[in-house]
């Protein structure tokens, strides 16, 4: 997995004025709700991310087993980070995260679970 630089980049701590689907675990965040905005300029093309404070500790965590930028987590395959690292702890939590959410959980997450002992 690679992480490109942009070339502009910032991040806000929004309140969500209405709601939001986060980027990552695709969940709900709720009117009121705090929640990060990645916004930035990769390969010339402008993009933005919503992500919900769960996924953005989740990633902080995550990232810090990565030695350099470059295998940083990107922004909508905080997933694919999760179950790549065959971690149960950080496989529950982004599951977890998907419950609190209400977001759609895929049988491939529950079952790779599973298989770590679960």
């Amino acid at each position: 997995m690679s992480c490109l630089l942009p070339d502009v980049y910032g991040v806000k701590y929004r309140h969500a004025r209405k709601e939001h689907k986060c980027c990552e675990c695709n969940g709900l965040i709720s009117k009121g709700e705090w929640y990060f905005y990645h916004h930035g300029v990769w390969d010339s093309q402008g993009r933005s991310f919503k992500v919900c404070s769960d996924c953005e500790q989740l990633r902080q965590e995550i990232n810090k087993y990565h030695e350099h930028w470059e295998d940083y987590s990107p922004f909508g395959e905080l997933s694919e980070d999760v179950f790549g690292m065959q971690d149960i702890f950080f496989g529950c939590w982004y599951i977890n995260t998907k419950i609190k959410r209400g977001a759609d959980i895929p049988a491939w997450m529950l079952e790779q679970l599973s298989e770590w002992g679960g």
